[in-house]
């Protein structure tokens, strides 16, 4: 006979050591490997992202922070010093009256709960939406992909605009596939019609981006680089 829940333990021990794996990883191959880059000019910056208010980063590491000098990214998924996040989407079955919760611990939103990695930015974001603050958002270095679909679509049905910032235009065909994936034909027309949804390539000047935006984000963002 199969004990399914000493199975299930077993499991989401060997994850969670697994996790702490990755962290030792991270640290050494990446945040050292980035302080290198850094040092030796490899690495420059986007200026416009010194304005950026606030960041909400899927990432482990610091590197915007680092790269910035903002200490106000929200880390989703948690970072290096604390618990990370490491599991899977929730899917259809999560959304009935009479939720299975044999396979809970391996979901994304379990584990933000459990180890608390979005607990500020939900305070955040419950905030801006219920006194109904305008925002815009820029999204860079994400897939856009469905796995994280519960956090990025709260975030662009509540946004004024959303600028997707691309590196090449393979990226960008993927982005746009993603998000009709994410949304639905429907509601990305929704955004296009709207002029709510734009794509902007990265290897543009920033004096460029005038052609792509509204006339009300142009304003904005020539007042925060100034």
């Amino acid at each position: 006979i199969i004990n399914t829940e000493k199975v299930i333990e077993t499991l989401y021990i060997e994850l969670y050591n697994f996790s702490q794996a990755l962290k030792i990883y991270l640290k050494c191959f990446v945040e050292n490997a980035y302080g290198l880059l850094k040092s030796n000019g490899t690495c420059s910056r986007i200026e416009i992202f010194s304005h950026i208010e606030k960041v909400i980063t899927f990432n482990y590491t610091n590197t915007y922070e680092n790269f910035y000098y903002n200490n106000s990214a929200f880390h989703i998924h948690g970072d290096l010093s604390n618990e990370v996040v490491l599991g899977v989407n929730p899917d259809e079955a999560d959304g009935l009256d009479n939720v299975n919760t044999t396979f809970v611990c391996f979901k994304k939103y379990f584990q933000r709960t459990l180890f608390e990695t979005d607990k500020e930015y939900l305070r955040w974001f419950d905030e801006i939406v219920e006194n109904q603050t305008p925002y815009r958002v820029f999204t860079m270095g994400h897939s856009l992909d469905i796995t994280d679909k519960d956090i990025i679509s709260e975030l662009f049905y509540n946004a004024k605009e959303i600028i997707v910032l691309y590196h090449d235009f393979e990226a960008k065909k993927s982005y746009i596939a993603n998000l009709v994936k994410m949304f639905g034909k429907r509601d990305f027309d929704m955004f296009r019609k709207e002029k709510r949804l734009t794509f902007i390539s990265l290897n543009q000047d920033l004096s460029s981006l005038k052609t792509f935006l509204s006339a009300e984000s142009w304003k904005d963002i020539s007042v925060m680089s100034n």
